[in-house]
């Protein structure tokens, strides 16, 4: 819907003074992000990715609140920001955010907003460093980091004012920034709209079958120990599902799947779609042992679909009494065993209960919950910032 109220773009890099069609707006902002989503039709459709919605959200809700919009790529070196801009907000978290801070030090008349999409850099880097160390160390394979969380937030955190945190305040993510003294708002991930829940899975799903959904880096997202310990289980199945981008994975794994009768590499499926639903009606759970995320994506799209959560804290996703909290560090993959088992012989009923409090707390992990995060967090930031008023 936006594209078509873009004015002006001088390259893909960077899409200048987006409007909504408002001719009204007398401040300025700089988002720092993807452009993807407002120089291609196919982009801004995606659900590939949920931050190709949520990008265009926050641009039209800035429209909303008087801001025309510049959206600068995260993979554009050399842009260099006019001093113009009344507000900033930029990605902080790992590779993607390595000019955030050429950009804060030139835009000294803005107001600076950290768009933490995960947990805070250097935590990230550590837990994923050591999911790497324990993958050599099992497979002989030294694999090539996928995901990059070098670029730390200490350099950054003087030029910020604000960090707007995907997950909710007890979150591993949230709680990774509060070191840093900065007042911290929590954003809530928006998903597909595509996705739904049918009851009668209730009657079709196998309790011994689980959904393991997972985004890009699959070592850092811990689908290595899934694996492992399912190895270990084959009286439980599990459906893995996300890109084929690692190929050190694949490189220990791929031979230990195919032979494997209880374990099945999917690919990526769309959202939402025939497959999706497919595995929906078939698999109780959904199953992950990340190292680290802000508010793991994939896990909440699953439980939209009334897939229990059986995940560790640094998912960021909230189990409460309906899901399943893997909390042994020490020893991932029998936490992993230890916690499948147990989930796939409880009761019917007691399964039942689960899905429908997971479906309750899903609610906040919609398009209208993100819309809603968002516009609280950038409200309160006008409220206290001066020149906004």
């Amino acid at each position: 819907m936006l594209r078509k109220f873009i004015r002006k773009i001088r390259k893909k890099d960077v899409v200048y003074n987006i409007t909504s069609g408002r001719t009204d707006l007398c401040n300025t902002a700089l988002v720092y992000y993807k452009t993807g989503p407002f120089v291609s039709k196919r982009a801004s459709r995606s659900y590939r990715h949920t931050n190709m919605w949520e990008i265009q959200e926050m641009v039209l809700l800035l429209n909303q609140l008087g801001f025309r919009v510049d959206v600068v790529d995260r993979a554009t070196a050399d842009f260099v920001p006019e001093n113009k801009y009344d507000l900033f907000i930029g990605l902080t978290s790992g590779g993607s955010s390595r000019y955030f801070k050429k950009y804060a030090q030139l835009l000294t008349n803005a107001c600076v907003i950290a768009l933490a999409t995960t947990t805070e850099p250097s935590v990230a880097q550590q837990r994923s460093a050591a999911r790497y160390k324990e993958f050599t160390e099992r497979t002989g394979i030294d694999a090539p980091v996928l995901r990059d969380f070098s670029t730390g937030f200490t350099d950054v955190n003087s030029f910020v004012d604000y960090i707007f945190c995907f997950g909710d305040e007890k979150s591993f993510s949230y709680q990774s920034y509060v070191k840093y003294g900065k007042p911290i708002y929590p954003l809530l991930p928006g998903t597909s709209p595509d996705i739904s829940f049918s009851p009668q899975w209730l009657q079709t799903r196998k309790r011994n079958h689980f959904l393991c959904f997972a985004g890009n880096g699959f070592i850092h997202k811990g689908v290595d120990m899934v694996v492992e310990a399912f190895l270990k289980m084959p009286e439980c199945s599990v459906t893995i599902c996300g890109p084929d981008t690692e190929e050190s994975f694949f490189e220990a794994y791929k031979e230990k799947i195919e032979t494997a009768s209880n374990i099945t590499y999917e690919g990526f499926i769309d959202v939402g779609g025939k497959r999706f639903n497919e595995l929906a009606s078939e698999c109780s759970y959904v199953v992950l042992h990340s190292s680290s995320e802000g508010c793991c994506t994939s896990v909440a799209t699953a439980m939209r679909a009334g897939l229990v959560p059986v995940v560790n804290r640094e998912t960021g996703v909230q189990t409460g009494d309906f899901g399943f909290l893997m909390t042994n560090d020490d020893d991932t993959i029998g936490d992993i065993v230890r916690t499948v088992r147990h989930a796939s012989q409880i009761s019917k009923e007691e399964y039942a209960q689960r899905v429908y409090a997971t479906l309750e707390q899903a609610t906040n992990y919609s398009q209208a919950s993100f819309t809603q995060s968002f516009s609280k967090a950038l409200l309160t930031v006008l409220g206290r910032e001066s020149k906004f008023q």
